[in-house]
């Protein structure tokens, strides 16, 4: 995904599924500036407890909004509506599409 953050700078990201220690679904990205050297960029996800749909996870609007917003206008999530709450913060839950995830590699 070609990806331009809220300050202008442009990355392409790669993103990558994984699960939380204590259960739940995580995707992490990944991104690139020069075509030669992956970092980890962001956590697309937080864990506050599971969800409770499949291919679900709770988004992690407090530090990477922007980013969140993007994937939803790709289609590759879409929010369902519910809600966790941890700490000051409020956090979406966000079901995944299916194809998508499909072929994101496992970490």
């Amino acid at each position: 995904m070609n990806y331009t953050d809220e300050y202008g700078n442009n990355y392409e990201l790669r993103f990558y599924k994984a699960r939380y220690q204590m259960g739940g679904m995580a995707i992490l990205a990944y991104c690139c500036e020069d075509g030669s050297f992956w970092e980890p960029y962001a956590d697309v996800t937080t864990y506050i407890f599971a969800p409770k749909g499949d291919n679900c996870a709770y988004l992690d609007t407090n530090n990477v909004g922007h980013l969140i917003q993007k994937m939803v206008d790709a289609g590759y999530v879409e929010l369902t509506g519910r809600t966790a709450q941890s700490g000051w913060c409020t956090y979406p839950e966000g079901h995944f599409n299916e194809k998508w995830l499909a072929e994101l590699k496992e970490l």
